[in-house]
């Protein structure tokens, strides 16, 4: 049941770096292999990255999320009117939309090929991105021993020293302590200096657990 799932997620759900007529799932919404426990959300923050504006929308055929939506995960509010015209009249503006996500996806492709040059320059192992602003990256090479919760901890700290930020799977609720999660919506300079100073961390490492 969850393979038969997992496949029509895959055949509907096209990522931002796919090629191709863009089709929503919810133009499937009749096919939900689960309506109870498929869910749609999306807001500007990504798409436009526009953060700063709060908005988006929650679509669900589960009655019982709505209830806890409202009742006990988070408050939610009314966008500002002012909030509302902006972004409508954005999204009438077509040519602007089509030209604006074409960009931030020629963008997102070149920045994340800055990044997975650099993993693979490094021997590191990362799950490829179908339509996301960040690469989930397995730096189990770079643990002294087993990767523990606590190692995760400290490697996030000797990084944060070393000048970069990358946060481990902890802080996203996930028990993999050898995953951390690099974003690469960032500028290109930027980025490209943090993958210099991460090659230079990982160099260092191994270095250190080749003396012990």
């Amino acid at each position: 049941e969850k393979e038969r799932e997992k496949q029509w997620y895959q055949r509907r759900v096209r990522g931002t770096f796919q090629d191709g007529d863009f089709v929503s799932c919810l133009s499937y919404t009749k096919e939900w292999p689960d309506p109870e426990r498929t869910h749609f959300i999306w807001s500007f923050s990504k798409d436009f990255a526009i953060s700063g504006a709060r908005c988006g929308l929650i679509y669900s055929q589960s009655r019982e999320l709505y209830t806890c939506y409202n009742n006990k995960i988070a408050f939610y509010h009314f966008v500002p009117s002012l909030v509302q015209r902006m972004l409508c009249n954005a999204l009438k503006d077509v040519t602007w939309v089509d030209g604006f996500l074409s960009e931030s996806r020629r963008r997102l492709q070149d920045h994340l090929k800055v990044v997975t040059d650099t993993l693979d320059r490094m021997g590191l192992t990362y799950l490829q991105p179908r339509g996301t602003l960040y690469v989930w990256v397995d730096f189990a090479p770079l643990f002294h021993g087993p990767p523990t919760t606590a190692k995760a901890q400290d490697m996030f700290n000797r990084l944060l020293a070393a000048g970069v930020y990358i946060p481990s799977a902890e802080g996203f609720n996930s028990p993999d302590a050898r995953f951390f999660r690099i974003v690469f919506a960032i500028p290109r300079e930027t980025l490209t200096v943090a993958m210099e100073r991460l090659e230079l961390f990982a160099s260092h490492s191994v270095s250190s657990m080749q003396c012990v």
